[in-house]
């Protein structure tokens, strides 16, 4: 996959040879807890989550999950996962190559 103009791409060099790009894209992740007999509507929680792909997405959604409001992966459920894109996206108007 080549990286786009809009794309949030980091270069990686050791002695001056690129080695690895690594492309991030941005992922709406709607989760909730488990319903139980305590709480039968739980509380949705969307997070903007920068990742790879939606796998990676997923998991740090659950990653932060698990710090932020106490639910695990087992205990909890992923209602959507959506990518967000660019709306406008100009072009670069010359290609440079940095050091």
């Amino acid at each position: 996959m080549r990286p786009n103009a809009c794309s949030s791409v980091f270069f990686f060099h050791v002695s001056n040879e690129l080695i690895f790009f690594l492309q991030l894209r941005q992922f709406f992740i709607v989760g909730r807890a488990l319903a139980t007999a305590d709480t039968p509507d739980p509380t949705l929680y969307r997070m903007r989550v920068f990742a790879r792909d939606a796998v990676l997405a997923r998991s740090k959604f659950w990653y932060f999950m698990k710090r932020q409001h106490k639910v695990r992966k087992i205990q909890g459920e992923i209602v959507s996962t959506s990518e967000i894109f660019e709306k406008y996206c100009p072009p670069l108007p010359h290609p440079y190559w940095y050091r």
